[in-house]
């Protein structure tokens, strides 16, 4: 099965949207030509639509440090060691390389049978409830 693919079925175990949605948003996430979105960051910084990790999280990058140079919020190096960027969409599409290397058959797996799990206990739940 083809990654896009993947990332849709992680995206609709993860979330319940219909396989369409789930479609287009794992296009989305893995076109890496695809105009980036932005909204605030409470700190400071801008969430970056376009960026998924496989876990759920969503991009950030913020210029908000005393040097007020372009970096991921969450960078897997220490902040002196992580790579600065001279604007938001080189840092955006620099996390997005993050984002979509981490789309290994096994993470994908691993995070899909999370998402059951998950899905699985709140039907369950919402079962006892009724």
């Amino acid at each position: 099965m083809e990654l896009i693919a993947r990332i849709a079925e992680l995206i609709q175990a993860a979330s319940g949207c219909s396989e369409p949605q789930a479609m287009a948003r794992a296009r989305s996430v893995s076109d890496t030509a695809a105009p980036l979105d932005y909204s605030p960051w409470r700190h400071g910084g801008w969430y970056v639509g376009a960026v998924r990790y496989p876990d759920g999280a969503c991009g950030c990058v913020s210029r908000n440090y005393v040097d007020k140079k372009w970096r991921i919020v969450c960078h897997p190096l220490p902040h002196e060691q992580a790579p600065t960027f001279p604007n938001r969409d080189a840092a955006a599409r620099a996390e997005q390389a993050i984002a979509l290397a981490q789309y290994t058959p096994e993470r994908i797996a691993e995070e899909l049978a999370e998402a059951r799990a998950t899905m699985k206990a709140i039907a369950e739940r919402n079962a006892r409830a009724a």
